[in-house]
C-alpha cells in the first residue's frame, strides 16, 4: 500500500469534513452503551472520491 500525501488534498467538504493536510475519516461503528450515540472513526487509507487535489500538486 502506498502512503497518501494528505497535504496534496483540499479539505474534504462533501463527506467527512477532514481539514487540509489531515486524512479522511471512515465510520466503523457505534460505541455500545455510550448513551450519547458516539461513533467510532478511523483514518481512511485513501481520500474520498469527492476530495479534490490542491492546485499545483
Amino acid at each position: 500500500m502506498t502512503a497518501v500525501d494528505w497535504s496534496a488534498y483540499q479539505k474534504c467538504t462533501e463527506v467527512c469534513g477532514a481539514e487540509l493536510g489531515q486524512p479522511c475519516r471512515e465510520l466503523t461503528g457505534y460505541t455500545a452503551n455510550s448513551g450519547s450515540g458516539a461513533v467510532v472513526v478511523v483514518d481512511a487509507a485513501r481520500p474520498h472520491t469527492g476530495r479534490k487535489r490542491r492546485a499545483g500538486r
